[in-house]
């Protein structure tokens, strides 16, 4: 599954960020994100352990 994230265009930041979400019998296994940006700051998110 993938999709494609618009987002900034009308501040004059446009972002294209593609995303592809690969899932094995209903479970999600890998997640890659990338595109083009307006760098503007970072950060990292932190999952729970399952």
């Amino acid at each position: 599954m993938s999709f494609i994230s618009e987002q900034g265009f009308e501040m004059g930041r446009p972002s294209l960020i593609h995303i592809e979400i690969e899932q094995e019998n209903d479970q999600i296994t890998a997640v890659t994100v990338g595109g083009q940006c307006v760098f503007m700051g970072e950060g990292y998110f932190e999952l729970p352990e399952s």
